[in-house]
């Protein structure tokens, strides 16, 4: 209804325009382009021009969705390699963190196998100036011995010679060495046993310690100290007493002058007042002869 309306007004409008144009003496051929300019007006009326209002506007709104979508696939674009070139510095960043640490641990393992070998050498060089000033003062009675033997011996060799000057003619030089000779030795000296150094050290490894001991002879025998050292460990277990001896490999002794013994031993280290004991066994007897014992440091 309200389409028939529309057109005849549009009817009415152009019968009304070609009486306008021929009562102002346009041609019909100006008349006719007249018509058609005026039908084409004529379709942007009412509804279709709402239509195409909303197609305009749905176009608009299209492009707009899309140029905002293309920007954001973008943006997640750029943040995807961003993240991915983050992940590669964060995996390079870890690869460097875990060579640092190897790195670090096996400098730490060096320098404490050099503290271990510093600790060593520095128990060496205590050994060995023991020995050495041990061995100086046995030099100094050695040199000492030397020199009261021989005065001995002059003076035997004196007397031998006053007593054949007055009881006997005169003898020959090697008359009086035997005759000399033949005076009565000297009474044995007793051999004796000393202990120069007990050390007790602790090493690296929990319960793990060194031993090291110097035994040498006050005087100077020819005969040679011969038999076994045995040591033993002592300790406080939750206030009970115990004893453990010790199962290393047998100590040896056989010296004439002195003797270094050393070696490795473990004692628990939850023990308290823990002390270590040296027992020698001289050969052929069932008795240790000498004892020592040395506290060990906690």
């Amino acid at each position: 209804m309200r389409h028939g309306l529309f057109k005849s007004a549009r009817v009415r409008d152009a019968s009304a325009s070609f009486s306008r144009a021929a009562s102002t003496g346009y041609s019909r051929k100006d008349l006719k382009r007249m018509s058609a300019a005026n039908a084409v007006v004529s379709t942007f009326d009412g509804p279709y021009l709402l239509r195409r209002c909303v197609q305009i506007l749905a176009l608009l709104a299209a492009g707009y969705l899309l140029a905002r979508f293309s920007n954001q696939g973008i943006s997640v674009s750029a943040l995807e390699l961003r993240l991915a070139s983050v992940r590669q510095e964060a995996e390079s960043s870890s690869d460097t963190v875990l060579q640092l640490k190897q790195k670090l641990e096996v400098q730490r393992i060096a320098i404490q196998k050099l503290s271990t070998q510093m600790q060593a050498m520095e128990q060496q060089r205590i050994a060995l100036q023991q020995d050495l000033a041990f061995y100086k003062n046995i030099a100094g009675k050695a040199d000492k011995s030397k020199q009261l033997l021989a005065k001995l011996q002059d003076m035997q060799q004196a007397s031998a010679t006053a007593r054949l000057a007055v009881t006997t003619p005169p003898v020959t030089t090697a008359a009086l060495a035997t005759a000399g000779a033949a005076l009565p030795a000297t009474t044995p000296v007793t051999m004796e046993v000393k202990l120069r150094s007990f050390t007790v050290s602790r090493q690296d490894e929990p319960g793990q310690y060194r031993f090291s001991i110097l035994l040498a002879k006050e005087t100077q025998p020819t005969t040679a100290v011969q038999g076994e050292l045995k040591l033993s460990l002592s300790g406080l277990e939750v206030d009970k007493p115990v004893n453990l001896d010790w199962t290393g490999e047998p100590l040896k002794v056989n010296f004439k002058q002195s003797q270094r013994l050393s070696g490795d031993m473990e004692i628990p280290e939850y023990w308290t007042g823990k002390k270590v004991r040296a027992s020698l066994y001289e050969a052929g007897k069932a008795k240790a002869t000498y004892r020592w014992v040395v506290r060990v440091p906690d």
